[in-house]
């Protein structure tokens, strides 16, 4: 009784927090493809930019048909328009979750991607992949490479924080964060909820604000 009193105030905490920055130093995004390794990413790691921006999502493995009904679900009802890279019969089986992906082939399929949507804004995870997973890097080596090929774009990727950092999420709040209440989001997956999903939801700074590395500003 007592701890859920205490996960009741916390949460009452957040939300008042959040009501109040919600709106506030918010990046320029325009024309967004959000580049994704594996269904729920997503709600995972972007649920603020996607409450706000609505980008095209371009998703490269779909797992199982379990995940990638979950994710169309996930869209459908989001209004956002998707692309499974992994369900077109050129590139079924290529892209497996965990395994090695052929970066040049990505490039050429985000390219492809750009040039006919026109985007003005393309982001990823960074060379950490948030939780280091090996295909998230993957979607940054591809994207970080495109970038050359495209100056006029806006390339953005998810900074990836330590430990301390990646969990309490009012030790600090950057300029360039965008801050959004999206537990539901994660509803849409029931295949991947398990009890530690729960706790990520709660306290990972990823469900609150998402801090977006320009290269082009830092070099």
């Amino acid at each position: 009784m007592i701890l859920k009193l205490i996960m009741i105030m916390i949460l009452i905490f957040i939300l008042k927090d959040i009501t109040r920055y919600l709106n506030k130093n918010m990046p320029i995004i325009n024309k967004c493809l959000l580049i994704i390794a594996h269904p729920d990413d997503e709600s995972m790691f972007f649920s603020p930019l996607i409450k706000i921006h609505k980008p095209h999502l371009l998703l490269f493995c779909y797992c199982n048909e379990e995940r990638k009904k979950e994710f169309k679900r996930f869209c459908k009802y989001k209004k956002l328009k998707c692309f499974i890279v992994e369900q077109k019969r050129n590139y079924h089986g290529v892209f497996k979750d965990g395994m090695n992906w052929d970066i040049n082939l990505m490039k050429n399929i985000i390219k492809d991607q750009i040039n006919k949507y026109k985007y003005k804004t393309v982001i990823t995870f960074d060379e950490g992949g948030v939780s280091g997973h090996s295909n998230h890097i993957s979607c940054y080596k591809a994207v970080s490479e495109v970038e050359y090929e495209f100056k006029s774009i806006k390339f953005l990727y998810l900074k990836t924080v330590n430990l301390i950092e990646k969990y309490l999420i009012f030790m600090r709040r950057p300029n360039l964060s965008i801050r959004s209440v999206l537990f539901k989001n994660m509803l849409f997956y029931p295949s991947q909820l398990k009890w530690y999903r729960y706790l990520w939801c709660i306290f990972s700074n990823y469900q609150w604000f998402n801090v977006f590395i320009d290269k082009k500003i830092l070099t």
